[in-house]
């Protein structure tokens, strides 16, 4: 079953969906969880965030379910770039850095 997809809401008020891989032994707490952020190529762009799971690290995530890192896959919207995006993805791994323990050393 691919994950669902979550919303992240920007201080500007924009939103992205993304999707959320964390590892197992995650939810133990106390460790810190390498922190990775998969941004996915112009043809997955859309209204269905699933569309991230057609290639790369979240698609081989669906056969890797014990991969050892948090993993922020984010969608990004029809008719728009990551240039457009670029407050909340640095938003979205601050507070994935803080709220979900993760490491981007």
């Amino acid at each position: 079953m691919p994950p669902r997809p979550l919303t992240f809401r920007a201080s500007d008020g924009g939103e992205l969906s993304y999707l959320l891989h964390l590892p197992p032994g995650h939810a133990a707490g106390g460790k810190r969880w390498p922190l990775v952020l998969f941004l996915h190529g112009a043809g997955e762009r859309g209204d269905d965030p699933t569309r991230v799971l057609r290639h790369g690290l979240p698609k081989r995530l669906l056969a890797m379910p014990d991969y050892p890192a948090i993993v922020l896959s984010p969608h990004c919207p029809g008719q728009s770039t990551w240039f457009d995006h670029v407050l909340a993805l640095l938003e979205l791994l601050a507070e994935a850095e803080s709220g979900l323990r993760g490491d981007a050393d």
